[in-house]
């Protein structure tokens, strides 16, 4: 009898997978309005241009910022390797970046390349240093140290030391020579110090459970330390410390010592000594504004802007729920009834504003664009709908302020090299650029005057100055309306045009001044300790309210009673400790405003292949079927990390390798994935109680995979992700002949042959940023799930297919940090297991049980209730510093069912009733520490019993993070 020919489209599993990667290659080539179906960015076209010292890596449309960048690094080239003694051996490779709403740097020991997100935002600087000379001679100084650290035998030496230096002296020394000592960083230490929060020395070995707080305080005691050693002991005492570390990396300690006489503890102690004389007086001598005024009580620990509705019975404000997260929503507070409702988020920006008839908020907030960089755009909520509409597309928008007839709306947009003004029509929605200002000049928190016909904002120049500017509503007549030597921002208007508010650092701190605009008297309102931002008139006209930083961890909102004259008492006390001030960056002023150099218009494309360099090459260890074998380790990349490839090669009796390559050029992340290796089972079968058959095999195994990250121009904090991937594996049993020779009937043999299979997977996740993400993360979901299909048709000799899901969800409570968490899983299998990886529901989801059950139908729940116990230990022993404790008790059950192995001899199959429910309860201790002060590792120690089998009962101890 002929057979019937069954071709691929008859397939029900082929035309699935088909449809899928049909589905997923049409949304990536056409867009679904603001869907991103990757991170990769493959629509940037990279360029390169070199430079004596430095290899020039930039994407097109920001060539002048690519020009600037090499001239700013080959300026300060020379300043900086001679203090540290060493130049790098081979040209630097900077990358230049803006497409994002970010500003940041990065310097990596690997490859020693720099990364610059180069968009600057001004509001948050002070001083007339511009950001892109800091950023670029900070992470400079970053890879000029990494070299000085390095001798024999190469980059073993500097590894042990990058990991054994604190990160204290790592970034003090970069900003010692990048940057200088500004009022932020003053009115930071001088708060902390005071209300001594200061972080202990052994806190500074990394950023040790530190909120965002926490970590800038890193930075900035570094940098006050390094500025304390070069004033009291001279500037050659940094490049001797250097040196000391070099000879002796395991002790930085000891180098200090050596350098200067005294230890990490003594200079601390003494540095701690000389500053707090100072702050103290300076903190005394002056009057706290949350002292002085009206504390607006909201829920929240800091607040960053805020704005009164029209009305005066409301206020908007943008503010965090803890600094843990650090995430910024969007809250309206309801004077009248105490009511307190977010309404958006998260990643709000701090300028909002309402429009007159108070039914409407226009906010500004951070999202993923169509290409999946982060920008900020405008939103607009409706308090009568409780709708959020969108204003703008990806055009990184921000600081937006209602025109008072509410027809149009001011907003600040960043154009490359600056920002300028814009207007957006809200009947027509177009929008007009109205300013044309320098490169280099940037503008925020722009106000309209009560007339409409003039707009006031802060403004920072190409030239370094900080002034308050005024122009028209077109744009027109622009005039430096407050302007002066110290850095002046925030304008915010008086409701009747009277009176023009602003925030002035005279003698270096951020205090509230209010112009008479009749007189043109200047009061100055406050006499803070610490600082004053975003000022904002109350309707009525009788108060101000103002966002106040005078205590570590609160930034509070105070209202303000208005006077018409100045303080009666003024401290008029200049800010500053000496040592701070007395070594001027390496780059003092800002040349490069007025350089013509137009190299990047002549580069060349930059080809990712043909600059894949060695990153890493180390050797290692391995344990192999006869015991530990060497091998080497490596890592090879370009600069854009556009190729991936890492591989590990040991041999002793058997070779053993291991290739994994990433290719970031495309859409998708493509992943090929190869390893070769002996696997022993050790004495895996004992046949009539007496022969005991170990199992050993030759393992061979590759993937190629597909990986997309999806979003959906929404939230920030949700993401999907999905994947497909092709496995292949070859296994070979290295004694199968020992099977042979004890024909025992019915004994299952392990399998030998092809196991290839589909996969095909969807992964959705929605978090906040949590410092306690690894050991006590209190928020959240998580849902994934994934399928292998393996046929003939792909040339499996292994027959399956195989579903596995779980979801997380977890639940704060009303106790700070007491957390409920859940999660349910399982997983269903059709067809044939091979006996060496038996389907087993074991301790790894049931947790007190002393041994799997097995079952190709699989179901499992975890119930936690977490709480903390220790929030910061303190202790620090050697490399090791002990940080937090929390606990968990716990309830979990599961079942297996199905087809299982009841013996390696009989195979048989259970019902789903004919299974009981595994119940076990328990509890958990958890201990995070921190290894060399950088590297946090999550300890897990716990015992869990059968709630129905009170002998099975077990103790466990484990590594890594909580689910």
């Amino acid at each position: 009898m002929a057979q019937s020919r069954i071709t691929y489209w008859q397939k029900p599993e082929l035309m699935i997978l088909i449809i899928w990667l049909c589905v997923i290659s049409f949304a990536a080539t056409n867009g679904f309005a603001q869907i991103s179906f990757s991170q990769n960015q493959p629509q940037l076209k990279w360029k390169t241009f070199e430079t004596e010292h430095f290899q020039i890596i930039f994407h097109s449309g920001i060539e002048i910022i690519a020009d600037q960048v090499a001239l700013i690094a080959e300026q300060i080239y020379h300043p900086i390797t001679e203090d540290f003694g060493v130049e790098p051996p081979v040209k630097t490779a900077i990358i230049v970046t803006d497409y994002l709403d970010y500003s940041n740097g990065l310097a990596t020991p690997l490859g020693h390349y720099i990364v610059l997100w180069t968009q600057s935002d001004s509001k948050y600087t002070t001083g007339d240093l511009a950001w892109l000379p800091s950023l670029v001679a900070h992470e400079f100084t970053h890879i000029v140290n990494f070299w000085a650290f390095r001798a024999f035998p190469g980059f073993w030496r500097e590894l042990i030391a990058l990991g054994f230096v604190p990160t204290w002296f790592l970034e003090g020394m970069a900003q010692y020579q990048a940057e200088k000592w500004c009022s932020h960083r003053e009115m930071l230490l001088r708060v902390v110090n005071y209300h001594q929060k200061i972080l202990p020395y052994k806190k500074l070995t990394g950023f040790i459970g530190a909120d965002p707080i926490d970590a800038r305080l890193v930075y900035e005691q570094g940098h006050s330390l390094l500025r304390y050693i070069a004033h009291r002991f001279g500037e050659q005492k940094i490049k001797e410390i250097i040196d000391n570390f070099r000879k002796f990396p395991i002790s930085f300690n000891l180098a200090l010592k050596r350098a200067i006489g005294l230890s990490e503890t003594e200079l601390f102690v003494q540095w701690r000594q000389y500053i707090d004389s100072h702050y103290q007086a300076e903190y005394e001598n002056r009057l706290p504004v949350s002292n002085s005024g009206e504390v607006i009580a909201t829920p929240l620990p800091a607040i960053f802007g805020s704005r009164w509705s029209p009305n005066g019975n409301q206020i908007a404000i943008v503010g965090i729920e803890d600094f843990d997260s650090f995430v910024r929503n969007l809250y309206i507070l309801d004077l009248r009834s105490d009511r307190f409702e977010k309404i958006a988020g998260p990643f709000v920006n701090s300028c909002v504003s309402w429009s007159q008839d108070g039914k409407l908020i226009v906010f500004s907030q951070k999202h993923y664009a169509a290409s999946g960089a982060a920008v900020n755009d405008l939103f607009l909520f409706n308090t009568d709908t409780q709708r959020i509409e969108r204003l703008t597309t990806d055009a990184r928008a921000n600081d937006p302020d209602f025109s008072p007839d509410g027809d149009c709306i001011v907003y600040t947009v960043h154009q490359g090299s600056g920002s300028n003004l814009a207007i957006l029509d809200l009947q027509t929605r177009e929008t007009t650029i109205i300013t044309d200002f320098p490169h280099w000049t940037e503008v925020f928190s722009p106000r309209w005057s009560p007339d409409s016909r003039m707009i006031a904002f802060s403004l920072y120049d190409h030239q370094g100055n900080r002034d308050i500017g005024l122009v028209d509503s077109d744009g027109s007549n622009f005039i430096r309306f407050i302007d002066g030597a110290e850095d002046q921002r925030y304008p915010a208007w008086s409701h009747d045009g009277k009176q023009l508010a602003f925030i002035a650092y005279r003698n270096g701190v951020p205090n509230l001044f209010i112009k008479n605009l009749n007189s043109g008297v200047i009061a100055q309102q406050t006499d803070t300790p610490g600082g004053v931002f975003l000022p904002d008139f109350n309707p009525d006209g009788s108060s101000i309210s103002v966002v106040v930083f005078e205590d570590h961890h609160k930034i509070e909102l105070v209202n303000l009673e208005l006077t018409d004259s100045s303080l009666a008492r003024n401290s008029n006390f200049t800010s500053g400790i000496d040592f701070h001030q007395q070594r001027q960056p390496v780059l003092v002023h800002n040349p490069i405003y007025f350089s013509q150099l137009k190299r990047a218009d002549g580069a060349s494309r930059y080809r990712s292949r043909s600059n894949i360099r060695p990153q890493i090459l180390l050797p290692y260890l391995e344990q192999g079927i006869d015991g530990i074998q060497p091998g080497i380790f490596a890592l090879f990349a370009d600069p854009l990390e556009k190729h991936l490839l890492l591989t590990t090669v040991s041999h002793q009796s058997k070779p053993h390798f291991w290739l994994n390559y990433v290719n970031r050029q495309f859409s998708p992340t493509i992943t090929v994935d190869l390893t070769k290796t002996t696997l022993d089972h050790g004495d895996f079968i004992k046949v009539n109680d007496r022969v005991v058959l170990p199992l050993q095999e030759n393992y061979w195994s590759g993937y190629v995979s597909l990986f997309y990250h999806i979003n959906f121009g929404k939230s920030m904090l949700s993401n999907h992700f999905l994947w497909c991937r092709y496995n292949v594996n070859y296994r070979t049993s290295m004694n199968a002949e020992l099977y042979k020779q004890h024909q025992i009937a019915d004994l299952a043999q392990p399998f030998q042959g092809w196991i290839n299979y589909l996969t095909l997977g969807y992964a959705w996740q929605k978090y906040r940023p949590d410092i306690g993400h690894d050991i006590h993360p209190n928020s959240g979901a998580q849902i994934s799930g994934y399928s292998h299909l393996a046929r003939s048709w792909i040339g499996s000799e292994l027959i399956f297919s195989q579903f596995n899901a779980f979801g997380i969800m977890r639940q704060q409570l009303f106790f700070h940090r007491h957390i409920l968490a859940l999660r349910i899983g399982g997983l269903i299998r059709n067809g044939e297991q091979p006996i060496q990886h038996r389907l087993g529901l074991g301790s790894t989801f049931i947790r007190g049980v002393r041994y799997s059950r097995s079952g190709d139908r699989q179901v499992y729940a975890n119930l936690e209730y977490r709480l903390p116990l220790i929030r910061d230990l303190g202790l620090k022993l050697w490399i090791f510093y002990f940080e937090q404790f929390t606990t968990a008790l716990f309830l979990d059950m599961g079942k297996a069912w199905g087809s299982y192995l009841k013996t390696f001899t009989d195979g048989s199959r259970r019902n789903f009733s004919e299974v009981d429910w595994i119940n076990t309860a328990g509890a958990e201790i958890r201990h995070r520490l921190y290894l060399l002060g950088k590297i946090p590792v999550v300890v897990r120690v716990g015992y869990g019993i059968n709630l129905y089998d009170h002998t099975e009962k077990q103790a466990y101890f484990r590594i890594g993070p909580v689910f």
